[in-house]
C-alpha cells in the first residue's frame, strides 16, 4: 500500500548527500596558470543611480515577531530576477547594538544551489545586528521565490548580491516601495554594512566587489568562511573530505583523521593565487567517471560503488594509497550552447596537453571555455580589481583545523586568500578575537589567538586554525567583532576584550552537547554496566568540566529509551556539566540492560555506583575535584549507602530528591494498601514495622539511607516538595530524619530546599512541631522539575569552584500544541511554556484577543469543546479533565475515577469526545489508546498497557488518535514512525510509514487522503490511500497539529516556532500569528 519504502528513501538521501558533497565548492573561479593571458573582465550592469531592474508588484511577508527580533521577507528589484525580484529575509533586532543604531550584515550563500531562506528560531538572538540573507535568481525556498535563472555564481548572482547590498545601504527600495530603514523605529547604520562570504558565496562576493566601481561605499568588511578561492578547490582537485570513508578515523596514520581522501599527486605548498602543482602524468579519461589519475597504470578507472557515488579506495583500507586512482569532479551547467560539463582549468589544460580531448564528449568544456567560465565566477582572478575599487575593505578570514570540504593538510585556500588581501595592503585577520568567541560560547573552548596581519604560510597555518568547530557561533563572533571595529574605528591588531557598544544584547551561555553511551563501566564482579553520558562536545571545548551522576528511583533503571527521546532528569550538560546516567546490574530494558542480576539498593548496587564514579573521575574532560551525585526517591538507598561506605571517593555533594529515610517510608506504610503491595511485588519485602524478622532486617540494613548519610563527608542538599511524589500529604519525616542525621554526622554542609527557600544550613528540626519545620518547595516537584534540579546542581557545582553557565528562567516563552477552529470562527489554542511553567487553554477572537481561558494546567496538549464542556488533556498532571466553559470549574477528572483495569493515565496527550459519555484518550507513556466512559470503564483499547512494541498489536509513544466516521481509529504511532488505522476488533487495516520522523497528528480528509504532521521532519504532508504523497508544506519546526479548513486551506500549529499559520495548496502562507505574547 505504501510506494516509498524506508530503504529506497535512505538510498535517495544518500545519493543527494553525495551530490551535495561532490559539488561542494562551486561558485568559484580560477584563472589558468599565471603565464596565460587573462580574458577581459565582464562588463558590469548599470552603476548606482540607475534602477537595477523592473519593479515587481509590491509585496512583503511579515513582520513576524520573535523573542528578540522581528523579521520581514521582501523582494528587491534586479534585472537578473525579472518582475519577481530577489526574495530577501531581513531580521531586525528589537534593540539595536549601539545607541546610534543597528549595523547590517548580508550573507552571500554558498553551495551549488540558489540557496535557501531559513526563518529564525523563536529564541534567535541577533545581538543588535540586522541580518540579511536572500535567494539567488531562480531560487525557491518554501513559499519564497526569486525571479530569473540560476547561473551557478555567474553574472546574475553578482548582480543579485549588488542589488541586495544597495538595499542594505539604504540606496534603493524594495518592490513594496520601502527601504531597509522603514521597518525599524531606530536608525539603521547603512554605513556599517558587512558581507559574509559563506564558502562559495565568498567568490560571488569577491567578483561583485571587482565588478562595481561604485555603489558599495557603505560595505566596510567581508568575512570569508573557508572560501575555496580557486577552481581547483571548488571541484576538489586536491582531495575532498566527503570522500573519506570515515572522517573520524585516521586511516593513513598521519595524525589527521579527515584527510584520507586527499590527492597524493598534489605537491603540498605549491599553490599560488591562481594555480597549484599536481602531477598529471597518469591523467586519463573514462566515459563513465570522466577525467581521473590512473595511478595503478592498468588503463581503466578503478573504483567501488555506483557512479556518481564512487570511491577509489578499492582495497578498503580507509585511505587512498599511491597505487589507487583519483577521480576528478566536474560541474554540470546550462549555457547558451546547452548543457556543459566543466572541470577546473588545471585539469582541462592538462587533458588538452595530453591529447585526451580526442575521446572526450563534446559537452566537456575546452581550456578557453573553462577559463572564461571560471573567470566570471572566481575571486582569485580579481584581487587587484577588488583592491582598486574598495581600498578601505577589511577582511576576516575564517579557518578551522577540519575544513568543511577540503582534504588538504596545508590549507592552501585559506593561506592564499588571506595573503592576497594582506599583500595588497588590506587589514586581515584569521578568525575572530578570542574574547568574542568566549562571550558567545559562555566558555573557554581552547582558541588559537591570532592578531591581525600575522605572517601566514603553508608551514605554520595549522597552528593558527580553530579546533573549536561551532561554525555558526564563530561566524556570529566575527560579525560582532567587525561591526564593533567599524563602529568604534578600532583597527589595532589585537583586542584586550569585547568592544561593548551601548545596548548590545547579553549572550546566552549554552554549550553544544553530545552523547556517549554503551556498556562502558565494569562493576567489581566483572559485569558490564550500561552508562549514558551527555556532555559538552569534546571536539569544541578543550577544558575539564564538573560532572554529576544520577541515581534513579524504583528499581534503578535510569536509561529506558534512546538518548534523545527519553527525558533527561538532570538536563545540565548545556550549562557546562557532564551529566551521567547508569543502569545497575540486571536493570533496564534489553537494549540498555546491564549485565548481572539486580540487587535493588543493596551493597552490590552501591558498588555499581562506586564503579561509575571512578570511571567518571578518570575521563579526560571531567574535573575530578568537582563530581556530585543526584538521587531520586529510592535511589537514595544506593547513593547514601555508596557514599557513606566509600568516603574515599571524595564526592563533593549529594542532592537527595524526596528519598525515603527508612523502611516505613520506603515500603509505603503511610500510603495505600495498593502502594504497599506494589512495593512488595517489586522488591519482595515489607517494612520492618510489618515484618521484623532477621531476614528482613538484614535486607533493610543495607538499604535504609539514614544509617549511612552521617558517614558521607561532602555537602548534603535535601530537595523536598510541599506535596511529595508518592507519600501522602503532610508526611515529611523522611526529609527531617535525613537532614538531622546528616547534621549530626560528617557532612560539613547540610540544608533542606533551594537557596530561595531561605532555610538555614546545618539546622536540626523537631519531628513533632510543624511550626519549626523548614520551608518546603511549593507544590509538586514534577511541575517544576527542570528548574529545581538545575538550580540545585548549579549551586553545588559553583560551591566547589565550577565555572558554568548561570541558570536562567525560561522567561515565560509561550508556544502552542493543539489549535482548532470553533463554530463561531474563533480559535481554541492549547498553550504551554517552553522549558516548563504555566500552561493554559485560550479562545481567541478574530482580532487575536483572548476572550476565554483556563489556566490551572501543566504542559497541556489538547482541548476541544462540546456543548460548553471543554475537554482538556492536562498532560503534565497525568489527567484528562472536563471544564464547564461558563463557570470555569472542573466538573470531571480522571483523577477522581478508577479505570476498570486499575491502571492510571501516564502522559495523556489527546482526548476526544465520542459522545457525551465516552472519551477517546491517547495515553502516550502507557503506549495505548483507550475509549472510556465517564465512570472509568475501558470500552475499547489498542496497545498493551505499559508495553511498547512495533508489531501490529503494540504502540510506542502514540499521539493524537481520532475516531473516524466508519468507526475505525487512526493513530500516530510516533516512536515507530508510522500511522495506523485500526478497526473496532483491533485489526490494522491501513498503515503508512514512508520516511516519517515522530508523526504527531493524522486526520482523515473527506477525499479519503490523510493529512499527517511529520514533526521532526518539519513538514505537513497529505498522502493518498495508496501511500503516495500528493501535497506537502515544509520549513516548519516540530509542528504539532494540522487541520483542513472548510475553504481547503490548512491550519497548522508550528510549535517549534511558537506560531500558528494558515497555508493554501500553493504552499503560500495566507495568515500567521505568533503566540509568544499570549501570556
Amino acid at each position: 500500500m505504501v510506494e516509498l519504502t524506508s530503504k529506497n528513501l535512505l538510498l535517495i538521501i544518500v545519493i543527494a548527500i553525495v551530490l551535495t558533497i561532490s559539488l561542494a565548492a562551486f561558485f568559484l573561479l580560477l584563472r589558468p596558470p599565471e603565464e596565460t593571458p587573462q580574458p577581459p573582465l565582464p562588463t558590469p550592469p548599470p552603476e548606482h543611480g540607475e534602477k537595477p531592474g523592473p519593479k515587481s508588484p509590491g509585496r512583503e511577508h511579515g513582520p513576524v515577531e520573535g523573542d528578540k527580533y522581528f523579521y520581514v521577507v521582501v523582494w528587491i528589484p534586479c534585472k537578473c530576477a525579472g518582475d519577481k525580484g530577489i526574495a530577501t529575509l531581513v531580521i531586525y533586532p528589537k534593540q539595536p547594538r549601539y545607541k546610534e543604531g543597528a549595523p547590517v550584515v548580508v550573507t552571500s550563500q554558498g553551495g551549488h544551489t540558489p540557496g535557501s531562506i531559513k526563518l529564525p528560531e523563536p529564541d534567535f538572538d541577533p545581538y543588535g545586528v540586522v541580518w540579511v540573507e536572500f535567494l539567488f535568481p531562480g531560487g525557491r525556498s518554501g513559499e519564497f521565490e526569486s525571479g530569473g535563472f540560476f547561473d551557478h555564481g555567474g553574472r546574475a548572482c553578482t548582480e543579485a548580491l549588488y542589488s541586495v547590498l544597495q538595499y542594505a545601504q539604504g540606496k534603493i527600495a524594495n518592490t513594496a516601495g520601502k527601504k531597509i530603514t522603514d521597518y525599524a523605529s531606530y536608525p539603521i547604520l547603512t554605513d556599517n554594512v558587512g558581507v559574509i562570504g559563506n564558502s562559495n558565496g565568498g567568490n560571488i562576493a569577491g567578483v561583485t566587489f571587482a565588478r562595481y566601481k561604485s555603489g558599495l561605499e557603505g560595505v566596510k568588511y567581508v568575512i570569508f568562511y573557508e572560501t575555496p578561492a580557486g577552481d581547483h578547490y571548488v571541484v576538489g582537485d586536491l582531495g575532498r573530505k566527503g570522500d573519506d570513508p570515515d572522517p573520524r578515523v585516521d586511516a593513513d596514520g598521519d595524525g589527521i583523521p579527515w584527510d584520507d581522501a586527499r590527492n597524493l599527486k598534489y605537491v603540498e605548498g605549491s599553490c599560488t593565487e591562481t594555480s597549484c602543482t599536481i602531477d598529471f602524468s597518469t591523467l586519463d579519461y573514462d566515459p563513465q567517471v570522466g577525467f581521473y589519475l590512473d595511478n595503478n597504470g592498468d588503463g581503466k578507472a578503478n573504483y567501488v560503488g555506483r557512479y556518481p557515488r564512487v570511491r577509489t579506495d578499492v582495497d578498503g583500507s580507509g585511505a587512498l594509497e599511491p597505487d589507487e586512482d583519483f577521480i576528478f569532479m566536474s560541474l554540470h551547467v546550462k549555457t547558451k550552447e546547452g548543457e556543459k560539463t566543466v572541470y577546473s582549468y588545471l585539469v582541462t589544460k592538462a587533458a588538452w596537453d595530453k591529447g585526451l580531448f580526442n575521446k572526450v564528449s563534446e559537452k566537456v568544456m575546452k581550456p578557453e571555455e573553462a577559463s572564461n567560465f571560471w573567470l566570471e565566477r572566481e575571486i582569485c582572478y580579481h584581487y587587484d580589481e577588488i583592491s582598486q575599487n574598495m581600498p578601505w575593505l577589511k577582511v576576516m578570514q575564517l579557518g578551522f583545523m577540519e575544513d568543511h570540504v577540503q582534504a588538504t593538510r596545508d590549507h592552501p585556500h585559506i593561506v592564499i586568500n588571506y595573503n592576497a588581501f594582506k599583500k595588497r595592503g588590506h587589514w586581515v585577520r584569521l578568525n575572530p578575537d578570542k574574547s568574542y568567541i568566549e562571550q558567545l560560547a559562555g566558555a573557554r573552548p581552547g582558541i588559537a589567538e591570532n592578531p591581525a596581519n600575522i605572517e601566514l604560510t603553508f608551514d605554520n597555518i595549522v597552528q593558527h586554525l580553530l579546533l573549536f568547530r561551532n561554525v555558526k557561533l564563530v561566524i556570529q563572533a566575527a560579525v560582532l567583532e567587525m561591526a564593533d571595529r567599524v563602529q568604534f574605528n578600532e583597527w589595532s591588531d589585537d583586542l584586550s576584550g569585547v568592544l561593548l557598544g551601548g545596548a548590545a544584547s547579553t549572550p546566552t551561555c549554552r554549550y553544544e552537547i553530545e552523547v556517549v553511551e554503551g556498556r562502558l563501566v565494569e562493576a567489581p564482579n566483572g559485569n558490564k554496566l550500561y552508562v549514558r553520558i551527555y556532555q559538552p562536545k569534546t571536539s569544541l571545548y578543550d577544558v575539564k568540566f564538573p560532572a554529576v551522576i544520577f541515581v534513579a528511583g524504583g528499581r534503578g533503571d535510569a536509561i529506558v529509551a534512546d538518548a534523545w527521546s527519553q527525558k533527561r532528569l538532570l538536563g545540565v550538560a548545556e550549562y557546562g556539566i557532564v551529566e551521567v546516567y547508569f543502569n545497575p546490574q540486571g536493570v533496564g530494558p534489553p537494549p540498555y540492560r546491564s549485565e548481572g542480576t539486580p540487587d535493588f539498593g543493596g551493597f552490590r548496587q552501591q558498588d555499581d555506583l562506586m564503579s561509575v564514579i571512578l570511571y567518571v573521575k578518570s575521563l579526560p574532560n571531567v574535573d575530578p575535584n568537582n563530581i556530585g551525585v543526584v538521587s531520586f526517591s529510592f535511589g537514595i538507598a544506593t547513593a547514601a549507602g555508596c557514599l557513606g561506605r566509600h568516603p574515599e571517593l571524595d564526592v563533593k555533594y549529594l542532592i537527595d530528591i524526596e528519598g525515603p529515610s527508612h523502611s516505613v517510608i520506603a515500603a509505603m506504610d503511610y500510603g495505600t494498601e495498593e502502594q504497599r503491595e506494589n512495593f512488595y511485588k517489586s522488591f519482595g519485602h515489607w517494612s520492618l514495622a510489618k515484618d521484623p524478622s532477621p531476614e528482613n532486617e538484614a535486607w533493610w540494613r543495607e538499604r535504609e539511607a539514614y544509617r549511612y548519610i552521617g558517614n558521607f563527608t561532602g555537602a548534603y542538599l535535601r530537595i523536598q516538595g510541599e506535596i511529595d511524589h508518592i507519600q501522602p500529604r503532610g508526611i515529611y519525616e523522611h526529609a527531617l530524619i535525613m537532614n538531622n542525621e546528616a547534621v549530626k554526622g560528617k557532612p560539613w554542609w547540610v540544608r533542606i530546599g533551594l537557596a530561595e527557600q531561605g532555610n538555614p544550613v546545618n539546622k536540626i528540626y523537631p519531628l513533632d512541631d510543624p511550626s519549626k519545620w523548614p520551608k518546603w518547595i511549593p507544590g509538586r516537584l514534577k511541575d517544576k522539575w527542570d528548574a529545581v534540579v538545575a538550580k540545585a546542581v548549579l549551586e553545588m557545582v559553583k560551591m566547589f569552584g565550577g565555572q558554568v553557565c548561570d541558570f536562567k528562567e525560561s522567561g515565560g516563552k509561550i508556544s502552542v500544541h493543539d489549535v482548532d477552529v470553533l463554530e463561531n470562527g474563533h480559535l481554541l489554542l492549547t498553550l504551554f511554556t517552553v522549558g516548563g511553567g504555566p500552561s493554559k487553554v485560550v479562545e481567541l477572537d478574530e482580532n487575536g484577543d483572548i476572550v476565554w481561558s483556563f489556566e490551572d494546567l501543566n504542559f497541556a496538549h489538547g482541548a476541544e469543546i462540546r456543548n460548553d464542556m471543554v475537554l482538556i488533556s492536562d498532560t503534565g498532571n497525568d489527567r484528562v479533565i472536563i471544564v464547564d466553559k461558563n463557570t470555569k470549574q472542573i466538573i470531571w477528572s480522571t483523577d477522581e475515577i478508577t479505570l476498570s483495569d486499575g491502571s492510571k493515565l501516564k502522559y495523556p496527550n489527546d482526548a476526544d469526545f465520542i459522545d457525551d459519555n465516552r472519551i477517546l484518550i491517547t495515553d502516550r507513556d502507557n503506549h495505548r489508546v483507550i475509549e472510556i466512559d465517564l465512570n472509568g470503564n475501558i470500552l475499547w483499547q489498542f496497545g498493551e498497557t505499559g508495553v511498547p512494541g512495533n508489531d501490529l498489536s503494540h504502540l510506542k509513544f502514540p499521539h493524537n488518535a481520532d475516531r473516524l466516521p466508519n468507526g475505525n481509529t487512526i493513530i500516530c504511532d510516533s516512536e515507530n514512525n508510522r500511522i495506523l488505522e485500526v478497526d473496532s476488533s483491533g485489526r490494522v487495516v491501513w498503515i503508512f510509514e514512508g520516511g516519517l520522523n515522530w508523526p504527531r497528528d493524522a486526520d482523515r480528509l473527506p477525499n479519503g487522503n490523510t493529512l499527517i504532521v511529520d514533526s521532526r521532519n518539519g513538514r505537513v504532508i497529505e498522502v493518498s490511500p495508496e501511500g503516495s504523497i500528493v501535497w506537502s508544506f515544509t520549513g516548519l519546526r516540530l509542528p504539532y497539529d494540522a487541520d483542513l479548513l472548510s475553504d481547503g486551506k490548512i491550519l497548522i500549529s508550528d510549535s517549534g516556532r511558537s506560531r500558528i499559520l494558515i497555508v493554501d495548496r500553493s504552499e503560500a502562507v495566507i495568515w500567521e500569528l505568533s503566540v509568544t505574547s499570549l501570556k
